[in-house]
């Protein structure tokens, strides 16, 4: 790449300076790195920086150099390794921070793993023996997560407190069971204590805040469609019609139903929230489900307890019984 070159990256940057700012600016930088760069690097840090912004189309899409099955290597060191990851080492960041691992680890990390879908999270906890993982689905959203999950691993009171299947009183004094191990794609890096109970309930504390704000903003919001002709009020049945009723639903019930807020909007479903109360023991207990009714049939699609799992009996004789309600001409 020659002093030429650069000098045309110039004046695209000035033609966009009116037009796009932003990317302008990011031209501009993008010339001072590969100018500042020593002649014979400076085809593969334009590529580099094109493989991490592709606004930057005016840079040359790849270097002459070794390739690895379809793919030009950028990093020789690491060519296994996914391609932006390849570009962020070629502009100068180490393994270390590229991965977010010790520099050991990211090396055989980066060296060893054929599958680059494999996050180093999920890398991490490969390290727990096989055993001490049967029946169970082990997640966690970022490093800091996996070397905690890890940890409880190694310490056997602990692994129990996480495969231990418990029952707990939920909002409404709702029956809750279930393991922590079931829910730690729930924690984030600010949840994480040297205890697995103490964990969870920062992590509850978290999402019941969440879930506040959600409900708080729901008041204000537009409601996603005209109400189902078919529709009555009843005690047990909450009509789903926000988005942020939809978002509160989810976090709370641990299922995916705030991806339905398109359909919704389309008039294509309508969400449902079954809670039926019962005094047990002198303790009021919420049963809760979550419905998706066909609009024009008045049809059931699907109808889910927490977690997606089969709904509470209560909550499906009540369904039964709101149904008869809403077929009523």
């Amino acid at each position: 790449m020659n002093a030429s070159y650069l000098s045309i990256l110039a004046s695209v940057a000035d033609e966009l300076a009116a037009r796009d700012p932003s990317l302008s600016a990011r031209l501009r930088a993008a010339a001072a790195k590969i100018e500042a760069a020593p002649p014979e690097r400076r085809d593969r840090i334009a590529a580099a920086l094109r493989v991490l912004d592709p606004r930057l189309v005016t840079l040359p899409a790849t270097p002459r150099g070794p390739v690895l099955g379809m793919e030009v290597i950028l990093c020789e060191t690491y060519p296994r390794a996914m391609m932006h990851v390849q570009a962020r080492l070629v502009l100068g960041e180490s393994p270390a921070e590229v991965t977010g691992l010790t520099a050991r680890e990211a090396h055989e990390y980066l060296s060893h793993v054929i599958d680059s879908a494999i996050s180093p999270a999920e890398w991490l906890l490969r390290s727990i023996p096989s055993e001490d993982v049967v029946n169970v689905s082990l997640s966690a959203r970022n490093v800091p997560v996996a070397r905690w999950i890890v940890a409880r691993f190694r310490d056997h009171a602990q692994r129990d407190a996480l495969l231990r299947e418990r029952v707990e009183r939920g909002p409404h004094g709702e029956e809750v069971r279930g393991r922590y191990v079931d829910r730690l794609d729930e924690l984030t890096s600010a949840d994480l204590r040297p205890s697995v109970r103490e964990t969870f309930d920062r992590a509850a504390r978290r999402l019941t805040a969440s879930l506040e704000r959600d409900l708080r903003r729901a008041k204000n919001q537009a409601v996603l469609a005209s109400t189902p002709r078919w529709w009555r009020p009843v005690r047990c049945a909450v009509l789903l019609d926000k988005p942020g009723l939809l978002a509160a639903e989810g976090r709370e019930m641990r299922h995916c139903v705030a991806v339905y807020v398109p359909y919704v909007r389309r008039e294509r479903s309508v969400i449902v929230s079954i809670q039926v109360h019962e005094r047990r023991g002198g303790v009021d207990v919420t049963h809760r489900s979550t419905v998706e009714i066909d609009r024009e049939k008045i049809e059931v699609r699907q109808h889910k307890g927490r977690d997606n799992t089969e709904p509470p009996a209560l909550c499906i004789a009540a369904l039964e019984v709101c149904l008869q309600r809403w077929r009523k001409r």
